[in-house]
């Protein structure tokens, strides 16, 4: 999870290659209009996304497993696979809810058990902490 920081940012700038997508489009299809077409720095400014957003689908591909990969070929945008792959995995609201309340109940009943290390009840507790922390639960 400490990379979904970074990478959600990432992705929110890839919400621009979206725009740039149809831009481009219209342009190979020829239908600019006259004082329609980008400046320079806003052609540099469309690369610079696309070169981000190729990294940023790099990065979830690599992390992704193969029977999984074959979903989302056809997405063109690292947000578009971001946001296929969350809904996949997170599910409606009414699941999480579920899946959350049941991490709560989980972590309500963890005990340490006799003759179990410390760091093994402590990373225990962390697990079941961090799960909840993803479903955007707020701790503390």
């Amino acid at each position: 999870m400490s990379h979904q920081a970074p990478l959600r940012s990432l992705i929110e700038e890839s919400k621009k290659l979206q725009i740039s997508n149809k831009e481009e489009r219209i342009e190979k299809k020829g239908r600019w209009t006259e004082g329609l077409t980008p400046t320079q720095a806003q052609r540099k400014e469309v690369e610079e996304a696309r070169l981000k957003d190729m990294k940023i689908k790099n990065y979830l591909f690599q992390s992704i497993d193969r029977t999984i990969m074959e979903t989302i070929l056809d997405k063109n945008t690292a947000k578009s696979i971001w946001d296929s792959m969350r809904q996949k995995y997170q599910g409606s609201t009414r699941v999480k809810r579920a899946q959350l309340q049941a991490l709560r109940k989980e972590f309500e009943i963890l005990q340490m058990k006799e003759g179990k290390k410390v760091d093994e009840y402590f990373a225990r507790a962390l697990t079941i902490a961090n799960k909840m922390k993803a479903h955007e639960e707020r701790m503390g």
